[in-house]
């Protein structure tokens, strides 16, 4: 099942799914906000150590793939920066 963010007060409309998740090695962030900025995604293991960074710009992709199999599993932590603002979420590797 989609794990997504919402944005408050714009009728719960998506930003972001993660999917699958949970998850055995691969993932994608599915993006759902229309937008011509940057994008960056920061994966985070438990201890606030940063693993991955990527960026993109929508009009190329709306999805930017992962692969954490080389990571031992575990929860990690999805942040996600559109603009000036943050959206954060959770994935968890089996």
């Amino acid at each position: 099942m989609p794990t997504s963010i919402r944005i408050e007060g714009l009728e719960e409309k998506n930003v972001f799914e993660l999917y699958p998740n949970p998850t055995k090695d691969k993932f994608e962030i599915v993006l759902h906000a229309e937008t011509n900025e940057l994008i960056t995604a920061y994966i985070y293991n438990l201890l606030g150590e940063l693993i991955i960074s990527e960026s993109l710009l929508t009009e190329n992709s709306n999805t930017l793939p992962f692969n954490l199999e080389s990571y031992p599993k575990g929860i990690y932590y999805v942040s996600l920066k559109i603009g000036e603002k943050f959206y954060f979420e959770k994935i968890i590797l089996q």
